[in-house]
Order: structure tokens, then sequence, then C-alpha cells
């Protein structure tokens, strides 16, 4: 599910943008429910699925991105 809505970002958009926009898909309070540990969780996932897009993009477009 994380990794279908990061796919909606644009691959230039910054880390902190990306986990603002998982945060605003989320169910109204339910970001406020998680532990300290599920949100840091979900935020690295989000922050990991971004990276490989943009690598994957990167690779597509015959760039040589190291990110």
């Amino acid at each position: 599910m994380i990794e279908m809505i990061i796919a909606r970002c644009h691959v230039g958009d910054s880390d902190e943008s990306v986990s603002l926009y998982l945060i605003s898909r989320l169910k109204r309070g339910a970001w406020a429910k998680l532990t300290p540990g599920q949100s840091a969780d979900m935020i690295w996932t989000a922050v990991e699925s971004h990276r490989a897009n943009q690598s994957l993009y990167v690779s597509v477009m015959g760039g040589n991105w190291h990110g």
C-alpha cells in the first residue's frame, strides 16, 4: 500500500515531501494512533520506496545515479 502511494510522487521530490504526502493520505487520526516505532517504520518504507523509484528512473533514462 505504501509503495502505491509513493508511486504517485515525482522522483525529484524530497524525502520529507514524500513522507508528508504519505501521512496526508492516511485516514484522519491514523497517524496519531501509531506507536513511534510504527511511524518510523512507515516513513523508512516510504523513503526506501521513493529511492527505488529514483533509481529506476535514472536507470531507465540512462543516467548514473548512486542513491
